[in-house]
């Protein structure tokens, strides 16, 4: 994330949008999710040549 300017307390409050798209998951999908796409990643990293440790 990139940040160029925080506002703390802004004068014009802006309403948060709810998402449109994607679906809802439950915590354990979420979890098994974030294990795989971690898994894949780790994956990813040796088979290019980049020895994670």
């Amino acid at each position: 994330m990139l940040c160029t300017k925080i506002i703390m307390n802004p004068n014009d409050k802006q309403e948060i949008k709810t998402p449109e798209k994607g679906k809802v998951v439950s915590k354990e999908e979420y979890n098994l999710l974030i294990s795989e796409k971690m898994e894949e990643y780790r994956n990813n990293r040796v088979r290019n040549g980049i020895n994670p440790r």
